[in-house]
């Protein structure tokens, strides 16, 4: 597992039931999914926008990571981002999928986060 320094990352934090945060833990779940709606979509694109450097006061080279909690606690396992996209239809209900038109984050390498 590669380490990455806090200050490298832009993070977005998500909140998993059990199911999902141990799916993911064993390597079962591949990728997250979020509704398409106003809430995700800003929240979403805020944190790609600080990869590409748009917002002045970001740094620049920035690593993109999820960060997972299971139920409402600090992010404790973290991934890189492979990509991000919006799909209207459904490949993995399974993995909780809906059948509305979602966005797919779909998880890379599990990294750790350190201090500075």
């Amino acid at each position: 597992m590669r380490e990455l320094k806090r200050s490298k990352c832009a993070i977005l934090p998500l909140v998993l039931k059990k199911k999902w945060y141990d799916m993911i833990a064993s390597g079962e779940k591949l990728e997250e999914y979020r509704d398409a709606k106003p809430f995700w979509e800003k929240r979403i694109k805020k944190w790609l926008a600080k990869r590409s450097g748009s917002l002045e006061d970001l740094g620049k080279n920035l690593s993109l990571v999820i960060g997972f909690s299971c139920g409402y606690r600090k992010p404790d396992m973290f991934f890189l981002i492979r990509y991000c996209d919006v799909e209207e239809h459904s490949f993995h209900p399974e993995w909780g999928e809906p059948e509305s038109s979602h966005f797919i984050l779909s998880l890379g390498e599990r990294v750790e986060i350190v201090s500075d």
